[in-house]
């Protein structure tokens, strides 16, 4: 193999969809593959990626119990095919992967302390960090990275992260701490690809059946009990590689299904964190002092999409009707308190480098609008039906502010709602308008091919432009910063000024904490990092 130099230059990429549907079949035991091993050594310049910044705290003190309300049940706890966003969080709570996400998108390090690509990016090289132990007391080494990604390949397993890996052709180890993948297809974003949840490195001669229910990984925490439907106790894991942490000695997950008992269990101090509140609850937590509210990053989009090949939105002019008369900023108030920023309709979140602000129609222009439309053959108006979810705030927030404001431009909106179930087996991918969410993907060209390809399994809108999805080729491929940067800027306007969405915010995902919970951050996928969290005396 005659590999050229090439080190690597990671890029930020924050953007995303919320998962719809998730896989939440139990697997049945599989037969293992085994490990193909690359017997020629990739020549490349290895190039040291920075470790995580501490945030530790001068102070801090070690020891005690925190107590977690998660709102549903765990569910299966093999990382490969995790569902419930409660065993995600208990996942990453006792395993890690390759490579992580910070608190803002950030690629960094986890079990891989360095990684490079071959000159095309097809081969891809990772460098593990030494004396890093399971929980069993074993070194993490190259084949048990080589066996978790065999498994996440194998479709008796059953993992969504197979379609993730449809490009690797294979996966071998160089030596004991040098593991090298193998694509059939250059993509420069692959580390992003192994940041998700499902790319937990698991131990190789852990027995399969076990997977499911004993999450022997490298975490910081260890399982010690686990009663479905009820509650998950963990305790520090004293051989955890990042030195001095976790200070807590123990977690204590709790079911909790009803926000009000999670709310009220925060005011009473018998729960400490709650994963995630909605944020109809936001003012409630923040006129209490014993309470802290606590929005990550705001990464998560609200779309309000119109099918471009339905009538009247396969109509251009209709279209751009409805992202005049939008008052961005005034959804983001009604919705999500502000919290948040006012967006015109990129894909790409605030903080992205491939990001273009003010790409789409950002002012509102309600004369325009009624111009629009006029022109379009709706002089006297227009009646639409906008569906969306009846027991998701932050939807119905968005739906009935949206209703309100086209009433100025003689857009009469029905509001529809059904249940969230309901809405994304039945409505979501059917209806003609709707409002949906969009979560965090790893990179610019997942979150854009994922929903906006041709053929997209998730194309809410069913946009299809030829030229936007040559344009997200090339970007995937192309190695010189400014001209990738130039793709996805043509791509965005392409988006903004033919596509069949309004993205007129970003918000954040809202967790909730007691006063003396220190050093908690909320994370973009809600599995928010315990590591350095400590409790501080009640006062």
């Amino acid at each position: 193999m005659n590999a050229s130099k090439c080190a690597v230059t990671a890029s930020v990429v924050v953007v995303g969809m919320v998962t719809i549907a998730l896989l939440a079949s139990a697997c049945a035991p599989a037969a293992t593959p085994t490990p193909e091993v690359v017997k020629e050594t990739v020549v490349v310049e290895v190039t040291p990626h920075p470790e995580p910044t501490p945030t530790r705290v001068t102070g801090a003190i070690r020891g005690g119990t925190i107590t977690i309300a998660v709102g549903e049940d765990f569910g299966g706890l093999d990382s490969a095919t995790v569902a419930s966003i409660s065993g995600v969080w208990l996942n990453s709570l006792t395993r890690s992967g390759l490579v992580k996400v910070d608190l803002h998108g950030q690629l960094v390090p986890e079990l891989a302390e360095s990684w490079e690509h071959d000159e095309q990016g097809t081969t891809w090289v990772f460098h593990l960090r030494k004396g890093v132990m399971f929980h069993t007391g074993r070194e993490v080494v190259a084949d048990d990275v080589v066996y978790s990604m065999n498994r996440l390949m194998d479709p008796d397993v059953g993992s969504p992260a197979k379609a993730d890996l449809e490009s690797v052709t294979r996966v071998g180890r160089d030596d004991d701490y040098t593991v090298v993948f193998e694509l059939s297809v250059p993509n420069l974003d692959f580390p992003y690809v192994l940041q998700a949840h499902y790319f937990k490195i698991l131990p190789s001669d852990q027995p399969v059946e076990d997977h499911n229910k004993n999450p022997i990984g490298t975490g910081p925490f260890i399982l010690e009990e686990l009663v479905p439907g009820e509650r998950a106790v963990l305790r520090r894991n004293e051989s955890y590689f990042r030195e001095g942490l976790p200070y807590l000695d123990e977690v204590v997950m709790l079911v909790m299904p009803e926000t009000a008992t999670q709310i009220a269990g925060l005011q009473s101090g018998t729960i400490d964190i709650a994963q995630e509140i909605g944020f109809d609850n936001y003012q409630l937590l923040e006129a209490d002092p014993r309470l802290v509210a606590a929005p990550s990053a705001g990464v998560i989009q609200h779309l309000i999409y119109m099918d471009v090949t339905q009538p009247p939105f396969d109509d251009v002019r209709v279209r751009d009707a409805m992202r005049y008369l939008v008052d961005r900023q005034g959804l983001l108030d009604a919705a999500y308190y502000g919290q948040g920023q006012a967006s015109c309709d990129t894909p790409l979140p605030p903080g992205n480098p491939y990001r273009v602000e003010d790409v789409g129609i950002c002012k509102r222009d309600i004369d325009k609008a009624k111009q629009l439309l006029a022109d379009a053959g709706y002089a006297d108006g227009i009646h639409l039906e906008l569906w969306t979810l009846s027991d998701r705030p932050g939807f119905l927030g968005v739906a009935l502010a949206f209703q309100e404001q086209a009433k100025d431009a003689n857009v009469n909106i029905e509001v529809r709602t059904v249940p969230g179930g309901l809405f994304w087996a039945e409505k979501w991918l059917t209806v003609a308008m709707g409002v949906s969410n969009w979560g965090w993907l790893p990179t610019a060209d997942t979150r854009m091919r994922s929903e906006f390809t041709c053929g997209a399994p998730w194309n809410e809108t069913k946009f299809c432009n030829k030229e936007f999805d040559r344009l997200l080729d090339e970007a995937l491929t192309e190695s010189n910063e400014a001209r990738r940067l130039e793709l996805y800027t043509r791509a965005q306007e392409i988006l903004a000024t033919e596509g069949g969405m309004i993205i007129p915010f970003y918000y954040p995902r809202l967790a909730a904490h007691r006063y003396n919970v220190m050093n908690f951050n909320a994370d973009i996928q809600n599995a928010h990092d315990l590591s350095e969290v400590w409790l501080a005396p009640e006062e």
